[in-house]
C-alpha cells in the first residue's frame, strides 16, 4: 500500500492510495500550509500574525498569547521625576518616582533639621540627624543618664537597661532565704526569683501522727514542702469469710486498699465439675468460699430424630 500524489492546488493537497492486491483507490485530502514567520500587525500593536505563502491565509495570535514587551523609562515632563515605560501598543504601561536629590544641608547652624532638594522637580525632603554626645549620670546618687546634642543642645534622658554597681547577693533577713542586692548609686533593690531560692530544708517526716504524708521544712524560713505519700500497710487478708477478695489496711491512717479484681478473679478456690440439675448439658463449678459460680457447655448429644439424647430440651438447629 502506498500514497500517490494525484494534485496540490494551493494549500490543498489530494492524495491516493492503491488498494492491498490492487484493489481500489481511497482518496484523502487536507490543507498543508505554508506558513511565514510571526510578525506585528501593525506599529501600534503587540499582537502578531502569519500568513499561509501558498493560500493566503493569516491566523492571529491568541490573545492570552500576546506577550508586551515594556520599553525604556522616559520622564512624563521636563521639570517632573515621574517616569513611565509603556509597550508598543500603549495598553500596557508603569510608571514609577525617581528623584535627583542634592545634598544634604543643614537648615540653621544651631539646629539639626536637614534637607536636600530634587535637582529636577525642587521636592524637598527633611530629617533630623542629631550629633550626641556621651551618656552622664544626671546626679550623683541617681542612675539617670542624659546626653546633649553638640550642635543643637537637645537633651536625651534613660535609664539603663542593667544597673552597673551592684552590691553582692545577701539574705533579706535572717529569717528569710530569699536573697537581694541593692544598686549603690540609686538604692534600687533587686530579688532573687522564686524558682532561684534554695532553701536549707531539714530531714523528710510524717505530717501528723494519723497521717501518711511526708513534708519537710525549712530550717531557715516557714517554707514547707510536701513529699510522697507512705503507707505503712498490713498484711493482706480475705475482706470477709465468704469473700475471695483481699484487702489490706494502712497502720498510720487506716485507708484500705482492694486486690485487683483480676487477680482475686483468677484465685477461686473452684470445686469439681458437675453436670446443672437444670440442664444436663450444663457443667457447672462452685467456689468453696464465695458465691461465684462458673459454668462451661457441653455438646450434645443429638439421636436420630435431631433431639437431644441428655434430656436437655435442645433441637438440632436452635442455637447448634
Amino acid at each position: 500500500m502506498w500514497w500517490i500524489p494525484i494534485t496540490f492546488a494551493g494549500s490543498w493537497l489530494l492524495r491516493a492510495c492503491e488498494g492491498k492486491d490492487g484493489g481500489a483507490f481511497s482518496f484523502q485530502g487536507g490543507f498543508f500550509h505554508k506558513w511565514d514567520d510571526w510578525k506585528y500587525t501593525s506599529w501600534n500593536s503587540c499582537r502578531q500574525m502569519k500568513t499561509c505563502r501558498e493560500c493566503g491565509k493569516t491566523e492571529y495570535e491568541k490573545e492570552n498569547d500576546v506577550t508586551h514587551e515594556l520599553g525604556e523609562w522616559r520622564y512624563i515632563k521636563g521639570d517632573s521625576c515621574l517616569q513611565e515605560q509603556a509597550c508598543r501598543c500603549g495598553d500596557n504601561k508603569e510608571s514609577r518616582t525617581e528623584h535627583e536629590w542634592g545634598e544634604w544641608e543643614y537648615v540653621e547652624e544651631t539646629s539639626c533639621l536637614q534637607k536636600r532638594v530634587c535637582q529636577r522637580c525642587q521636592e524637598t525632603e527633611e530629617c533630623i540627624e542629631h550629633e550626641w554626645g556621651e551618656w552622664e549620670y544626671v546626679e550623683e546618687k541617681s542612675c539617670l543618664q542624659k546626653r546633649v546634642c553638640q550642635r543643637c543642645q537637645e537633651i536625651e534622658e534613660r535609664y539603663p537597661i542593667e544597673h552597673e554597681d551592684w552590691s553582692e547577693w545577701e539574705y533579706e533577713s535572717p529569717n528569710s532565704c530569699r536573697k537581694k542586692c541593692v544598686c549603690e548609686r540609686c538604692d534600687e533593690i533587686e530579688y532573687e526569683d522564686e524558682d532561684d531560692i534554695e532553701h536549707l530544708w531539714g530531714v523528710w517526716e510524717y505530717e501528723s501522727p494519723n497521717s501518711c504524708q511526708l513534708v519537710r521544712f525549712c530550717r531557715r524560713c516557714d517554707a514547707e514542702e510536701d513529699g510522697d505519700v507512705e503507707h505503712r500497710w498490713g498484711d493482706w487478708e480475705y475482706e470477709s469469710d465468704d469473700s475471695c477478695r483481699k484487702i489490706r489496711v494502712c497502720q498510720r491512717d487506716g485507708v484500705t486498699e482492694y486486690e485487683n479484681e483480676y487477680d482475686y478473679d483468677t484465685k477461686h478456690n473452684w470445686g469439681d465439675w458437675e453436670s446443672d440439675p437444670y440442664d444436663p448439658c450444663q457443667l457447672v463449678r462452685y467456689c468453696q468460699r464465695c458465691p461465684n459460680k462458673e459454668e462451661h457447655r457441653k455438646n450434645h448429644k443429638w439421636n436420630e430424630d435431631n433431639i437431644c439424647e441428655r434430656g436437655c430440651g435442645h433441637k438440632k438447629g436452635w442455637f447448634d
